[in-house]
């Protein structure tokens, strides 16, 4: 039971991390910088990030073959997954970007059943239903402006997500649940890409500002505690009970934009966040009950 509270503090965490990082990004997008910028700088800091952790943790490096080979899959299933929600962005509006690619807890609960052989309650269902209906209505989904491609590049995403996150499950278990070494291994193979595609774009580009500054820094900070979070959240509660969690991290990302750019927060936001709290809540009391 410890175990298990300390896993939802952890989930809780990564929420808000993944949640917070979206409006200091876009600081920084306003500030001049690029997607391509922003993300080799993450996976970058994150490789170090990690890895000084490790040192000072005095953890092991060494996994076994199986346990290598799982983690290096992770990196490139994460950077298909950062790829297509990013071009997603980039072809139709944010927020069906993001209702597409939250679909990923709904398609974990299914993919769960065969690879944790996990059971489909209907409590799950009902729970990870709602929540979605409610990240619908927070986000004020419009169906204006849609693109055939951001539509299937924001469903890639979203599988990609649920793969990452099942796939975590596994990894996992083969390293002895020793999560850091399997995130080092995850973020050098997804750097490398994204550096790789970085110098294809011809280079950084540098925010202007202070407060652009900070936004990349922030958006560095909050994805790398998020994603090492991640893995380590999998492995104490498992893909379906992390996925339903972190429906929460939309709803984190609008009260930030709010906070920090300005943006408008109205009944209709304000409606959507509560059924998403409550169908969390509720699927988490009738687990324990």
């Amino acid at each position: 039971m410890t175990d298990n509270r300390h896993g939802i503090v952890l989930a809780l965490l990564c929420a808000f991390s993944f949640g917070v990082a979206p409006a200091v990004t876009r600081l920084a997008y306003m500030a001049g910088t690029d997607v391509f910028t922003a993300s080799a700088g993450r996976f970058i800091a994150g490789v170090v990030g990690v890895a000084g952790l490790i040192v000072l943790t005095r953890g092991a490096m060494r996994l076994s073959a199986r346990a290598n080979w799982g983690a290096l899959g992770l990196g490139v299933i994460s950077s298909i997954t950062s790829l297509g929600y990013m071009g997603a962005i980039f072809y139709i509006p944010a927020s069906m970007a993001v209702l597409i690619f939250y679909m990923f807890p709904i398609v974990v609960a299914f993919g769960a059943r065969w690879t944790e052989g996990e059971p489909i309650t209907w409590v799950k269902l009902v729970g990870l239903v709602v929540a979605f209906i409610g990240l619908g209505i927070a986000l004020g989904v419009t169906f204006e402006g849609l693109s055939p491609l951001g539509v299937g590049l924001a469903a890639l995403a979203s599988v990609g997500a649920a793969a990452h996150v099942l796939a975590i499950s596994h990894v996992a278990r083969w390293a002895g649940g020793a999560t850091l070494p399997i995130s080092l291994r995850s973020m050098t193979v997804a750097m490398v890409v994204s550096v790789s595609l970085l110098a294809g774009q011809g280079g950084p580009a540098w925010p202007v500002g202070t407060a652009g500054w900070l936004g990349l820094a922030g958006s560095i900070l909050f994805f790398t505690l998020g994603i090492t979070l991640m893995y380590a959240t999998v492995a104490r509660l498992g893909p379906v009970t992390t996925s339903v969690i972190l429906n929460l991290e939309p709803l984190v990302a609008i009260v930030t934009a709010v906070l920090l750019l300005g943006e408008p927060f109205g009944l209709q936001q304000s409606m959507g966040a509560a059924l998403v709290l409550r169908a969390v809540l509720w699927v988490q009391l009738r687990r324990r009950g």
